[in-house]
């Protein structure tokens, strides 16, 4: 079995492929739009940059990167597959040939005192079970619900041979940042003339 990369270069354009691999269901219809990945952005505190948070997936040589501007809503994305979709940045797509992990990273913090994020996936078995037992490779879903720090977070995304018709994924990266303290009034001494 080959690896897929879910990244193609195409005109200069990074493009998240999965699209490309459809798996067929049952009665030979194609699944469309069975994987959907879901990245947010929260912000706490009053934050002055914005930050990035970049998507890697298995035998890959090509990077999405998301930008988030200072309020935490999605700005600009080097993949025209990803979609701006309620305050976040939305991928739908089909099945990838094989269970494929993804990495998501916060590159640029916007000067983030701390970092952390969550990790959630869901999917649906098919009406009709392939039956061929557990698939070969990693478990579908994230490896981790939380964690601290810019991460990475990975999702391992499953096909047919899982046992899954549909699945979706959310990682969530927070940004807490402080207020800085002013600085102490100066006084003046007045000064008398006269």
């Amino acid at each position: 079995m080959r690896k897929i990369g879910l990244f193609v270069g195409l005109g200069g354009a990074v493009v998240l492929a999965l699209g490309a691999f459809v798996v067929p269901a049952v009665a030979g219809e194609p699944v469309n739009d069975a994987t959907t990945i879901i990245v947010k952005k929260v912000v706490t505190g009053p934050a002055t940059a914005g930050s990035t948070v970049t998507v890697e997936c298995t035998d890959s040589n090509e990077v999405a990167t998301l930008t988030f501007d200072k309020t935490g809503a999605p700005d600009t994305s080097t993949s025209n597959q990803f979609h701006k979709v309620n305050g976040a940045w939305q991928l739908q797509t089909s099945l990838p040939e094989e269970a494929t992990p993804c990495t998501f990273t916060e590159t640029v913090t916007g000067g983030a005192a701390s970092t952390s994020w969550t990790c959630a996936y869901e999917s649906t078995a098919p009406d009709v079970v392939k039956g061929q037992g557990p698939a070969a490779g990693p478990e579908p879903g994230c490896a981790a619900a939380s964690g601290t720090g810019v991460g990475p977070a990975t999702v391992v995304y499953g096909n047919f041979d899982n046992n899954i018709e549909t699945q979706t994924s959310t990682v969530t990266f927070t940004n807490t940042y402080v207020a800085p303290t002013p600085a102490p009034p100066v006084e003046i001494a007045p000064t008398f003339t006269g």
